[in-house]
């Protein structure tokens, strides 16, 4: 059996729920002047945006818009499948309460040099909370929801099933200390699958990360109460090595990782290849970020933007490939804007992204030109030892069923298994 790959891509255009089959929704803004979207667990800023249904799980939903005049902003909930195309239930199935309802905590930045409307959203509330588990994303629209200004992903999780994972060298790979290989077990006492081939499907991320995720893995052995899922190193990540980091938390004083201060303007330390480097253990927030400021209290509306300087020193262009920074803060989007360029004069790629202070976790990596296939180890290396996050997702579709139920989660940390 084959093992299916997904890679999901940017570029969505959305539609309206009935004309979305077969779309895939995406972390995606659409709009150039809507920055710092964030989406996480009330009790943790840094952590996968999932709730556990019919429980007191909350999810705090923000972004800022640049300039001075605020807007009335809609919300909306979309249910997907597990591949993140959009299900063609009706909304009153898989929602509890309104369609739709208005973003209303809304504040204006202050002791700033850019101005910005400050939006946020407690998820579940009053107006809707979903009564169905699955893939879900919230869309934000002014007008319609033809014409969203956000998509975003979360997930609601039924605790039925447990998950075992294991994270082992891949021996099959020639090159197998650059990889991390995910294998895991399902026990489904109580819980009928007559045929798993058809009814489970399982995603793996590596870091919160869903452009490199693999999605749709199905078992590939079953026993009583058992489905393994061990595929010979074709499940394996990249390792990597910790995460590079900066702290523009105040940038009137120089932060860590950066080199210079010209008003709102912030260079970074020049970087470059550590492929060679020797890796050694850093503390880091596995690729996610969070705003703050140091000098005023309200993180929310006094934290500033800055233009943040990406510097990377190579011996000449790269060949073949494009050159890119990316980091949750932004989805690791192939974009113009995070794409770094060759300059010739002073021998270096570099490219300029504005960013809210905060501190934040980033990397560099190489999209090729052939096949469009992302990869660090030419910028970043790779060690099997090194620490990452991952996450497994369990979905099960029963025959008669419309949509895709997650009945089970794990997340855990490569050093502790």
């Amino acid at each position: 059996m084959m093992l299916t790959l997904f890679r999901i891509v940017t570029g969505l255009l959305f539609l309206i729920p009935f004309c979305l089959k077969a779309q895939v929704m995406n972390n995606k803004v659409f709009v150039d002047n809507i920055k710092t979207v964030r989406l996480y667990p009330d009790k943790n800023e840094v952590g996968m945006p999932l709730i556990e249904l019919s429980s007191n799980d909350k999810l705090l939903f923000s972004f800022d818009e640049l300039g001075l005049d605020s807007k009335t902003y809609y919300y909306t909930v979309v249910q997907c499948n597990y591949d993140w195309t959009v299900n063609d239930q009706d909304t009153y199935t898989y929602i509890d309460g309104f369609s739709r309802a208005t973003i209303d905590d809304y504040d204006y930045s202050f002791n700033t040099l850019t101005h910005y409307v400050h939006y946020k959203l407690e998820f579940p509330n009053l107006d809707m909370k979903p009564k169905q588990s699955g893939n879900y994303a919230l869309v934000v629209y002014e007008d319609t929801p033809e014409n969203p200004v956000i998509t975003t992903r979360f997930v609601v999780i039924e605790n039925i099933v447990a998950v075992t994972p294991r994270v082992q060298l891949p021996n099959n790979r020639i090159n197998y200390r650059n990889y991390q290989e995910i294998d895991y077990d399902i026990q489904y006492k109580g819980l009928t699958i007559q045929m798993p081939q058809q009814e489970i499907m399982t995603s793996v991320l590596q870091n919160q990360r869903w452009d490199n995720a693999f999605i749709g893995i199905k078992p590939r052995f079953q026993r009583p109460g058992l489905l393994e899922f061990d595929y010979n190193g074709q499940i394996a990540f990249e390792a990597g090595r910790e995460y590079r980091r900066f702290d523009t938390r105040s940038i009137r004083f120089l932060g860590y990782g950066t080199r210079a201060l010209d008003g709102n303007d912030v260079y970074l330390l020049y970087d470059k290849t550590r492929k060679y480097d020797k890796y050694f253990i850093e503390t880091d927030y596995n690729g996610q970020y969070y705003t703050d400021v140091l000098e005023y209290p309200n993180r929310d509306l006094e934290a500033d933007y800055a233009n943040v300087h990406f510097n990377y020193i190579t011996d000449g262009p790269v060949v073949n490939a494009k050159l890119y920074v990316g980091g949750i803060f932004n989805n690791y989007d192939a974009t113009q804007e995070n794409q770094l360029k060759w300059n010739p004069n002073d021998g270096i790629y570099e490219t300029t992204i504005q960013l809210k202070q905060g501190f934040y976790d980033y990397l560099y990596y190489t999209v090729n030109d052939k096949d469009d296939s992302k990869s660090i180890s030419e910028t970043e290396g790779n060690d099997y030892d090194a620490e990452n996050q991952y996450d497994i997702f369990v979905y099960y579709r029963s025959f008669g069923e419309r949509y895709d139920r997650v009945i089970g989660y794990v997340s855990f940390n490569s050093k502790t298994q």
